[in-house]
């Protein structure tokens, strides 16, 4: 047999993943396998296979097919089933962790041995059986480690004996707080021998071997005894990339090779011998403690040999090389001599050879390191010392040598700014660079995917400064959508099933679908349930079964929203309601399908909660599950596959539980253990190489065995604390405190991975982390390892004229807080020209650099307002209340809501500003059309009450005793109203009324503005004179009356759209008297003379029209408290200056104007922005528009009453 096809072990090395993967490629070609049969690999990762056949492709003219990559756990597991049999190994082993785990869960509770006191102390408080099945599931996970880890621990206890077993064979005994390990195995043991003893005498057990331990030591012993190759054995393995195996994996290999060829491609980062390099600090410690003992003996200079000079090489190398040094170590002792010199001449026949130090891709030999990067890889590759690298190598130019970057940010959102600028910078600087040819790692990069699909995302592809990207290792957004409507849906008995939970549930199509939802119904039913009152809850005994206090009714609950949903599809907006049930307005008529779809998502939701909140044995939860799916999700495979695939994930994974669960016997579990272990199998269903080479920069975790080369490789989140990761062992974890050579430690395979990060980059390594604070500046540390790096370099190399400290300062840039920080916008010829890459400080994101804007934010004119059509009363009154706002919205048609689409899930302990004028507008109009029909008091006081009970039902106004309380607090309002209301219409009632139409142009061509609109009616009493009854929402006094003979205080601001009203129907129709009603205060205003009237007119068009072309230095309240200071009460300019800044800015208990509006608070960002400095308060436009507009308003306001009529007192009530 020739030497290329000869089974055996063949062990090669290389530091380059490129090389072995040329040298596995041209092996396999050279010596191919028979047609049709597969080319298996054993791979770390699924994205290492990836990164293999998409290398084979591109050098077999864009083909790869017949290979198989599999996980080593895979093909030692189909080694196992393949020698022993099928019959013997099934898919899992009945003591794998999977069924352990439900094993457990159903022993724990039998355990009253003293020795399982530890177990039963930390399972005495679990109401939900929560932390029985955590238990369960971590111990499983221990006893799974020791099979693979520590078979003779296992071994040991089984027999009888508990004691631990050294490396080196020695015993020692239990410590008496862990002998309960020892005595659970053996009750493992025993319930598993019961369980598979045969149920008749005459039956045979099943051939099945309980544990890995077992079936290992018969496939061990199988294929010892062997003498032919088992059925299908595969003729060539090829191992690549692992850098660790368990010595189960690789006794198997060794023994696969007496029939196999087994290639194992080793990416060593060293070529020097290294499996005794240790740290430093190590190395210290041994020279302290031997140093007393030996130091006079052998002397000083002999001291360093004696303690193996050899081992102080690379300190990076030795202090993040543990798990490399081990794994290679333990693999020496399988690499025999006479077998890898026979490989290294069928190597060298094809012009490799057997280790691949000093070559380059193709397997050459390379020139020397020039730049700092590759600097730092070749020393490790010679395990230079530090003393070596200080004369090895010349000072750095970091102008010219970009290879090693860090660079500080504030925030995780500025590092993904900085990243993308330096990922574009660099593909601009060098076309041969592709994305594809970058990799970016995090610790975390879910913590990350949101930001990065915020900054890489918001650009199209037809944008310059587009990046393609890929995220693995983290679900999209529509995937963790889905998840978490899953975990709500498992937890539906402690939902409160607020209403909007439920419209976040409708935004999933999966469920949508299922209940028929289309995306136009979501917007229509929010706007519905708003209108209903939902809050949260199904039904009274829903809200009581969650702890709310005892409730006689469905208020605010889903039932009663869908009762009025219904009510308002009948009846349309009757206020009387049915039941004094208020029905939802604007509901039509055609909405009864939307609203039974709205009724069958509740009534399942209904079902399933009660169905869920009971325990029960594994199949009717299997069955309980799979009807859960099926009623609340459905999938389109067409219209979205990748929905359709998690579903079908969901049902694998729920019979995958289910067949673990098995061993948990007939006893009910709860929900919370099921939940767990259910969502806990999904989580491990998840693709691993998923977003690995789409063709754009692969953004993946920080995760072992990933050592795949980049040309560009960025590390995010590299700060104190993030990295490594922090041990998450129990304190019960044997293995932890007994530490053996190839045991997998979290600590020591985030430390190789770092070197393996650092040995991956090809041309450029650039890593941050936040390392100021947000909030004050302060420094922050790095992870230690980028210290050890920093630390390292500011050792080994320097600048030409400098120590290594100004070298460090060099290659790290810390960059500004915020990305529209003005140094990243130097000034440059051209704006679209590209930043300088010569410096580090710079910016691609153009929309932040600034533009040139006025010296003050309200300084920018318009252009003329040409309004096409007329404009109304309406549109002139929203102004007055917003003049800011106004200007945004019609002249830049800009709408800023300040308020977000979530509806109110709370239920309401007192009304909002806007709730307020709301209901106020309600019962006023109830109060008056009472008032009209000629209806007594009582009977306004029942209808003003109905809106009270209709605005608690919609949730307007709180619940119980305390929003009655509330509510009977206004009928004293409400009884004045009647009155006034009753006054006006015992006068007037009867009389004809004409509507005035007002049509005004005005008489300066240089203001095109036509107001034209239907003003309202208009009633005349028995001496000729007009009269208008108006009310509103908003109060006309502040605080209370004044005393007899003086002017009440009245809220000029708040009567603006009444005195438009009442100057419109002046310009119309002729002088009138306008009657206005308010929650607190009744008004009269009186009529004008005509040249009066048009001034007082002209002034609100003169604000009006300056106020469309520019932000105006005018806001109402403001306007006000300048009036009442200066005009009312003769202070002077300062002190109305004074008053009017206080009500804009506010206080720290009361906020001001400003901070009610933002659009106002951008325009003006402080009072002496609105109303200019207060030396200069005399000349303040804003005090000229107080007067112009309230002074006339004021005037009006007078103590002249309507003749005939008898109002004695224009009283007011005190606001509650």
């Amino acid at each position: 047999m020739a030497d290329g096809q000869r089974p055996g072990l063949m062990v090669v090395h290389g530091h380059r993943a490129e090389a072995l993967l040329a040298l596995a490629l041209t092996w396999i070609r050279r010596w191919p396998q028979p047609p049709l049969a597969a080319e298996t690999w054993i791979v770390p990762s699924q994205a290492v296979g990836l990164w293999v056949k998409q290398t084979q492709a591109l050098q077999d003219e864009g083909i790869a097919a017949g290979l198989e990559m599999l996980l080593p756990a895979q093909w030692l597991w189909r080694a196992y089933r393949s020698v022993l049999g099928s019959d013997v190994v099934g898919e899992c082993a009945p003591l794998d962790e999977g069924p352990l785990t439900w094993r457990l869960w159903r022993l724990l509770p039998t355990l009253t041995d003293p020795v399982y006191a530890p177990l039963q102390r930390y399972l005495r408080d679990d109401p939900d059986g929560r932390r029985r099945y955590q238990l369960a599931r971590r111990l499983a996970d221990l006893y799974d480690q020791y099979q693979v880890y520590r078979s003779d621990w296992l071994r040991d206890w089984a027999g009888g004996a508990p004691v631990l077993r050294g490396p080196d064979g020695r015993q020692t005994a239990l410590a008496a707080a862990d002998r309960w390990q020892a005595a659970l195995w053996q009750r493992v043991l025993a319930d598993w021998s019961s369980a598979a003893q045969p149920v008749h005498a005459q039956a045979e057990a099943p051939p099945t071997l309980p544990s890995r331990i077992d079936i290992h030591a018969a496939f061990v012993h199988a294929m010892r005894t062997a003498q032919t190759a088992p059925p299908g054995w595969p003729r060539r393995l090829t191992v690549f990339g692992l850098a660790a195996l368990p010595p189960t994996t690789l006794e198997a290999l060794a023994l696969a090779a007496r029939w196999t060829q087994v290639l194992v491609c080793v990416l060593n980062p060293c070529r020097a011998y290294w499996a005794d390099l240790i740290p430093e600090r190590l190395w210290l410690e041994r020279a302290e403690r031997h140093w007393r003992e030996r130091a006079q003996r052998l002397g000083a200079a002999r001291m360093e040999a004696s303690l193996g000079a050899e081992a102080l090489g690379h300190p990076l190398l030795a202090a993040w090389g543990r798990q490399g040094r081990d794994f290679i170590a333990w693999l020496q002792q399988y690499d025999e001599r006479p077998l890898r010199d026979a490989f290294d001449a069928a190597l060298r026949a094809l012009g490799q050879r057997i280790d691949l130090f000093d070559c380059d891709d193709d397997g050459h030999r390379t020139g020397g390191p020039t730049t700092l990067l590759r600097q730092l890889q070749d020393d490790v590759l010679h395990n230079r010392t530090l003393a070596e690298t200080q004369t090895q190598w010349a000072p750095v130019d970091p102008v010219h040598d970009a290879s090693l970057r860090f660079h500080v940010c504030h925030t995780a959102l500025r590092e993904v700014e900085v990243l993308h600028d330096q990922i574009v910078a660099a593909l601009h600087r060098d076309p041969s660079l592709h994305p594809r040819d970058i990799v970016v790692m995090a610790p975390d990069v879910g913590a990350y995917a949101p930001l990065i699909h915020a900054v890489f995302g918001r650009l199209g592809a037809d944008d310059p400064r587009f990046v393609p990207y890929g995220i693995a290792d983290a679900d999209d957004a529509a995937s963790a959508q889905r998840l978490a409507l899953l975990r709500d849906l498992l937890d539906l008995p402690r939902q409160r099933l607020g209403v909007n939970t439920v419209l976040d549930w409708l935004q999933v199509p999966a469920l949508a679908r299922r209940f028929g939802f289309g995306p136009d119904d979501l917007a229509l039913l929010r706007r519905w349930l708003a209108d209903s009152g939902v809050r949260w809850g199904l039904d009274g005994q829903h809200r009581c079964a969650l702890g709310a206090a005892a409730a006689t009714d469905d208020t605010l609950t889903w039932t009663d929203g869908v009762r009025r949903l219904w009510l308002g599809m009948a009846m349309g907006p009757h206020e009387a309601g049915w039941r004094d049930a208020p029905p939802t307005p604007g509901v039509s008529p055609m909405a009864a399908t939307l609203i039974e779809r709205l009724q069958a998502l509740l009534q399942t939701l209904q079902r399933h909660r009660q169905a869920l909140s009971h325990p029960a044995p594994v199949r009717v939860w299997v069955q309980r599950l799979h009807g859960l799916l099926d009623d609340c999700l459905c999938a389109d495979a067409q219209a979205d596959a990748a929905e359709w695939h998690w579903l079908q994930r969901l049902r694998q994974a729920l019979d995958a539980w289910a067949a673990d669960a098995q061993t948990a016997g007939s006893e009910p579990m709860p929900l919370a253990a099921v939940a767990d272990a259910w969502l806990a199998r999904l989580g491990t269903a998840r693709g691993a190489a998923q977003g690995y080479w789409r063709g754009g920069v692969t953004i993946a975790t920080l995760l072992p065995m990933r050592a795949v080369p980049f040309r560009h490789v960025y590390l995010l989140g590299m700060h104190d604390g993030a990295y490594p990761r922090r041990p998450t062992t129990d304190d019960f974890d044997l293995m932890a405190r007994h530490p053996r050579v190839g045991d997998r430690l979290a600590r020591h395979e985030d430390l190789y991975l770092f070197l393996e990060a650092l040995l991956s980059a090809r041309e450029h390594l650039s890593i941050s982390w936040i390392g100021r604070s947000a909030h004050d500046g302060s420094a922050r540390a790095p992870c230690v390892l980028v210290a050890q790096l920093r630390e390292h370099v500011a050792a080994g190399w320097r600048l030409a004229q400098a120590d290594g400290a100004a070298l460090l300062r060099a290659l790290t840039f810390e960059h500004r807080l915020h990305p529209f920080d003005p140094a990243y916008f130097p000034p440059r010829p051209h704006p679209q020209q590209a930043p300088r890459h010569d410096q580090w400080t710079f910016s691609y994101a153009h929309e932040w650099a600034p533009r040139p804007a006025p010296s003050s934010p309200s300084a920018a004119t318009l252009p003329p307002w040409q309004p096409e059509q007329p404009q109304s009363l309406s549109a002139l009154q929203r102004f007055l209340r917003y003049p800011v706002r106004t200007l945004y919205e019609q002249r830049l048609d800009v709408r800023w809501y300040e308020h977000d689409e979530t509806l109110e899930e709370r239920d309401l302990a007192a009304p909002d500003e806007r709730q307020r004028w709301r209901l106020n507008e309600q019962w006023l109009r109830a109060v008056v059309r009472a008032a009209r029909r000629g209806q007594p008091v009582d009977e306004a006081l029942a209808a003003a009450q109905r809106v009270w009970r209709h605005a608690a039902a919609s949730g307007q106004w709180p619940l119980g005793t305390w929003g009655e309380a509330q509510a009977g607090a206004w009928d004293e309002s409400a009884r004045l109203a009647w009155q006034r209301a009753a006054a006006y219409w015992q006068q007037l009632d009867g009389r004809t009324a004409q509507r005035d139409r007002l049509d005004w142009r005005c008489d300066d061509p240089r203001m095109p503005l036509h107001v034209a609109d239907l003003v309202g009616e208009v009633r005349r009493d028995a001496a000729g004179h007009r009269h208008r009854l108006l009310w509103q929402g908003h109060t006309l006094l502040d605080g209370e009356a004044g005393a007899q003979g003086q002017r009440p205080p009245w809220r000029l601001d708040q009567a603006l759209s009444a005195w438009v009203t009442h100057l419109a129907h002046h310009l119309a129709g002729g002088p009138l008297y306008t009657w206005v009603l308010s929650p607190r205060g009744c008004a009269v205003l009186q009529p004008l003379e005509t040249h009066t009237a048009q001034a007082a007119w002209q002034a609100i068009i003169d604000l009006w029209w300056q106020g469309m072309h520019q932000p105006i230095p005018f806001e109402p309240a403001c306007a006000l408290a300048w009036f009442d200071q200066q005009h009312k009460r003769s202070r002077s300019a300062e002190a109305a200056w004074d008053a009017a800044c206080a009500r804009y800015e506010g206080s720290p208990h009361r906020p001001g104007r400003r901070d009610r509006d933002a659009l106002l608070r951008r325009c003006f960002p402080n009072f002496a922005d609105l109303a200019g400095p207060r030396a200069q308060a005399a000349d303040s436009a804003l005090g000229q528009w107080a007067a112009r507009l309230y002074g006339p308003l004021y005037a009006a306001l007078g103590s002249a009453l309507p003749p005939s009529v008898a109002l004695t007192d224009i009283a007011n009530t005190s606001e509650p």
